[in-house]
């Protein structure tokens, strides 16, 4: 297994790396104000995860849709 995929968190099945469906950030009217939080702002567009690894360049959809040829 390779360093990155350690440290990311990424399943690895023969070689390649494999889709981690990614944690959905909760919509709150006022963010926490005490320290430990991640705040992420709300725009329009898409989440995509991109794998880099020895099987080429794949993008993913929040959903884990393959949307390589897509983009």
């Amino acid at each position: 297994m390779s360093k990155r995929a350690k440290v990311n968190g990424g399943r690895v099945n023969g070689g390649r790396l494999e889709f981690l469906p990614p944690q959905i950030p909760t919509r709150v009217e006022r963010p926490p104000e005490d320290e430990g939080w991640v705040h992420e702002a709300n725009l329009d567009g898409y989440r995509t995860q991109i794998i880099i690894d020895n099987g080429g360049v794949r993008l993913y959809s929040k959903n884990g849709r393959d949307w390589t040829t897509k983009y």
